[in-house]
């Protein structure tokens, strides 16, 4: 399966001058886990995380601060025609949860690991565990 099968295109954006504040609204209004970071020409400029602002808030810093004070720079991607093993690897080897996807240079969309993990039966049993192994989910009982 491609990797340009499950991503989400709706991706958001805010402009590495915004602040961390308003990047986490623009993270809650949309129920997502991160926003890209554009500087003033347009450009991807890095990826704001939920893990990016947990370590600014424990770190003492306020959320009022840009940004780029607190992105990750370097965005790891990977091409719309990918297949859905190559981005578990990449998550693995990266040991990240979230992936840029690209077309031509252009960002298309973002898949992440819980995007994966809802495939569930549609993809190698063994890619699963590979990856809830890496990020381990908890398991829900079922009320009987």
């Amino acid at each position: 399966m491609r990797i340009k099968r499950l991503m989400k295109c709706d991706v958001k954006y805010v402009r590495e001058t915004a602040t961390i504040r308003d990047a986490c609204r623009a993270m809650v209004k949309n129920g997502i886990g991160c926003v890209l970071v554009e500087n003033q020409d347009g450009e991807l400029a890095g990826i704001l995380t939920e893990s990016d602002v947990v370590r600014c808030v424990a770190q003492g810093r306020t959320p009022d601060e840009p940004v780029r004070a607190e992105m990750t720079k370097k965005v790891i991607t990977i091409d719309s025609s990918a297949d859905v093993a190559d981005a578990i690897n990449l998550m693995v080897k990266k040991k990240i949860k979230k992936l840029v996807v690209m077309h031509n240079g252009r960002v298309v969309g973002m898949a992440t690991a819980t995007d994966i993990l809802h495939l569930g039966d549609e993809i190698e049993n063994e890619l699963l565990m590979k990856l809830a192994h890496f990020f381990p989910i908890q398991r829900r009982s079922v009320a009987g």
